[in-house]
């Protein structure tokens, strides 16, 4: 299986190593040549494009049999979003009616709730920043072209442990009283869940 990763950076190569030790090959995007050796060395074939600009699907290996666009935003607000919810992700669904798979990682931020109520599956996005909207649309926009979404969030793991740091040293806390919940997933989980919806 031929699997490209959009934006193969810590989840991407974290993938990306797994797909790769199991005999796929695997194509990794990443937004600048910065860590194509790192990819290289990972057994990943590096593509250095800015998805953003719709004539970068020119560049898309023909090929493939599956996409993982695990692209992020960076900050940058608004316009960062725009670029990389829809922006790339119209670039990459060019290559959709030739792909078997189409793996989008999104994101929780677009339920809007600050109160502490519940949300799961079920709940409809109610976005309250430009961002959130950003991340709703992109997920219509996916799933009525048959992708496939999950909606990650608090990622952990090697190397991105701050969270925890922040909660174990009082920094941060979780809120009052014996219910409050944090919505977390290691990077281990989130590369299993990402691989078993290919």
């Amino acid at each position: 299986m031929h699997v490209l990763i959009a934006g193969c950076g810590w989840l991407g190569l974290a993938a990306a190593r797994v797909l790769a030790a199991r005999g796929d090959r695997v194509t990794g995007v990443r937004s600048s040549p910065a860590g194509a050796e790192q990819l290289r060395a990972a057994g990943v074939e590096p593509l250095v494009l800015d998805l953003a600009d719709r004539a970068s699907a020119e560049r898309l290996p023909a090929d493939l049999d599956a996409i993982l666009a695990l692209q992020a935003a960076r900050g940058g607000g608004e316009p960062a979003y725009h670029r990389a919810y829809l922006d790339a992700n119209a670039t990459l669904l060019a290559a959709r009616s030739r792909v078997r798979a189409f793996v989008y990682t999104g994101s929780t931020g677009l339920f809007g709730q600050r109160d502490g109520s519940d949300v799961d599956e079920a709940t409809p996005p109610a976005p309250t920043t430009p961002e959130g909207l950003v991340l709703a649309e992109a997920e219509r926009r996916l799933l009525a072209a048959d992708a496939r979404v999950l909606r990650l969030s608090g990622l952990y793991g090697p190397g991105r442990l701050w969270v925890l740091d922040a909660v174990a040293s009082g920094r941060m806390g979780l809120g009052p009283g014996d219910g409050a919940w944090m919505n977390s997933c290691h990077q281990d989980d989130a590369v299993t869940a990402l691989l078993a919806v290919l």
